[in-house]
């Protein structure tokens, strides 16, 4: 009889409310192991593409978690889901932006274009700009002609032969699709790109030293590195208080904003904060080291790179609540024995019976491997077995689903 080892990584949120009113809650949906170059969530937020730095973009079912296809391609800088939904843009080392079809993930063309960087969209779905440390692209996408260059210095002379780094981070597109606004040295500026690319506008002088990381939809609003939200209205910075003013090398990059603009997604040093921006206050914040972030279109479903370098994806809970609760109490999924042997037991402990349930266990990769069960559970707890005589050895995952949510623990089978 082969005896398995198994070990066990669970990675349970309790993002509840106790003994005060919360406005935002995260309900853990799955997660999936292996360092993140990209995120992007498809236009109508069903799929989710997560691009890992071994060069393969997988493209997820957002909210099961269920692998739907991948795209191989090594060297990415970034990858986006076009506005309109029906591409996939892929900015990669080489000197190539590879245009994929969003319904087929097939490749549909390859434009050449040395200059890369950060990807972002005009309000023609068919104009991007991809901005570099020293270089920004405008290309379309379409016709694949470069439509414009634009030059900016990355660095500044501190002393004879030494210099230090100007950190520009991301560009975007003005409301009306104009004017490329980003980082020009430590000034924002705005460049009429169709015709004089070459003479940027000073919007706010005397920026701090830091990487633009993201940009509001409306593009009224600007996040660097460190926290330090902007506005480009008014010029100036907006003060949150505990959001912003830290060192930037101590924060990573990971910044979005929901649709309507309100609420700001963000790496606050090892954690991922939500600030309200109209009330002016930073709403919650999750215990663990984060880098990408991203935020669905709908604003229900928010992803990131968390620590032990996984992937994982929440379901987001705008509910207000105006009475104390008591805190939410989530299915427990166990598998034992430890060791193991030729089956293992599946445990799954509910607070109170759940109709139209469905387990069922997938690789590291996502794909299906074996349903476990599907129907209702009505005792407080049930077992399950899952026999392995024809699995590998490798990192799987149960799944369950559950009254629209999903919850997954992840584990390793070694024969």
């Amino acid at each position: 009889m082969k005896k398995l080892t198994i070990s066990i990584a669970i990675a349970f949120i309790a993002l509840c409310n106790i003994s005060t009113a919360q406005e935002v809650r995260l309900d853990s949906l799955w997660a999936k192991r292996g360092g993140v170059t990209a995120l992007s969530f498809s236009q109508d937020s069903k799929h989710l593409l997560i691009a890992d730095d071994l060069g393969l973009a997988t493209i997820y079912d957002a909210a099961t978690g269920i692998k739907i296809d991948t795209i191989e391609r090594s060297g990415y800088y970034d990858v986006s889901y076009s506005p309109d939904g029906k591409r996939i843009i892929m900015d990669s080392y080489g000197g190539f932006i590879r245009v994929y079809s969003a319904a087929t993930f097939r490749l549909e063309k390859k434009i050449p274009c040395i200059y890369g960087g950060y990807i972002n969209f005009s309000p023609n779905p068919d104009i991007v700009v991809f901005a570099g440390p020293s270089h920004i692209a405008v290309v379309d996408i379409e016709s694949g002609e470069l439509k414009a260059h634009i030059s900016r210095p990355d660095k500044y002379n501190t002393a004879p032969n030494k210099y230090e780094s100007y950190f520009n981070g991301k560009v975007c597109f003005s409301a009306d699709g104009k004017y490329i606004i980003g980082k020009y040295a430590n000034i924002l500026v705005q460049w009429d790109w169709r015709n004089t690319p070459d003479k940027p506008e000073q919007l706010i002088p005397n920026l701090p030293n830091r990487a633009i990381i993201g940009f509001s939809p409306g593009k009224t609003l600007f996040v660097q590195q460190s926290n330090n939200l902007w506005s480009i209205a008014e010029k100036k910075q907006i003060l949150i208080d505990g959001f912003g003013g830290g060192d930037f090398t101590e924060n990573g990059f990971g910044c979005a904003f929901t649709t309507d603009s309100q609420r700001i997604f963000c790496t606050q040093s090892t954690q991922a904060v939500i600030v309200n921006i109209s009330q002016r206050k930073r709403q919650h914040a999750t215990g663990f080291s984060v880098g990408n972030i991203a935020v669905s279109s709908d604003s229900k479903l928010f992803a990131l790179h968390g620590a032990g370098n996984y992937s994982k994806v929440y379901r987001i809970n705008w509910e207000v609540n105006s009475v104390e609760t008591e805190p939410e109490i989530s299915p427990k999924i166990t598998v034992s024995p430890l060791p193991g042997q030729e089956n293992i037991r599946i445990e799954v402990q509910i607070p109170y019976p759940y109709p139209d349930c469905h387990i069922w266990v997938t690789s590291s990769a996502g794909a299906f491997i074996r349903e476990i069960y599907r129907g209702d559970i009505g005792l407080i707890k049930q077992t399950f077995m899952f026999p392995t005589t024809e699995i590998s050895s490798g990192q799987y995952s149960v799944l369950m689903s559950y009254g629209g949510k999903t919850t997954s623990i992840p584990f390793i089978i070694t024969k």
